[in-house]
């Protein structure tokens, strides 16, 4: 049994550290509210950069020598270097550009370098780009890697010619 006054002294023991404890709580809560201390939120992986993106067209010419689709590769700068999440999928479009020729010609085949994917096209394939036809937009949604913190540059091949 224990004597009453290591009771007391127990009492009085507890009591103090409760008392510390409460004021240890009290300002961390303080410190935390004021944003002089920060709960750390879920580390976000590291981005995939890419440093730009080349459209090369596989095309054929017209009866006067002209690229179907015009001059290839097509380079997109503009927004690059950007930054995407791994495995994350974003859009390259392809804008404003003409058939040149008198026949329709059909985009049935998109390839990214590895280690990229494509994710969708729009129009979906095949897409017949009519005759004579100017103002035309194909946009190609690219998937990245999920390989964090790694650089490339982009290489699309876009084929308008028959298999076989």
């Amino acid at each position: 049994m224990t004597s009453p006054r290591s009771r007391r002294a127990l009492r009085r023991w507890l009591g103090a550290a409760i008392a510390v404890a409460a004021v240890v709580v009290v300002v961390l809560l303080v410190l935390v509210a004021e944003g002089v201390l920060t709960i750390p939120a879920a580390h976000a992986p590291t981005p995939v950069t890419i440093q730009r993106v080349q459209f090369v067209i596989q095309q054929g010419v017209t009866s006067s020598d002209v690229p179907w689709f015009g001059p290839s590769p097509i380079n997109f700068t503009t927004g690059y270097p950007l930054q995407v999440a791994p495995g994350a999928v974003w859009s390259v479009v392809w804008e404003n550009f003409f058939n040149f020729d008198r026949y329709n010609h059909t985009i049935n085949r998109v390839t990214p370098s590895a280690p990229f994917g494509v994710s969708s096209t729009l129009p979906a394939l095949p897409d017949v780009v009519p005759f004579d036809s100017e103002g035309n937009h194909f946009a190609v949604y690219l998937q990245a890697p999920s390989t964090p913190g790694s650089t490339y540059v982009v290489t699309v091949t876009v084929s308008a010619l028959t298999e076989g």
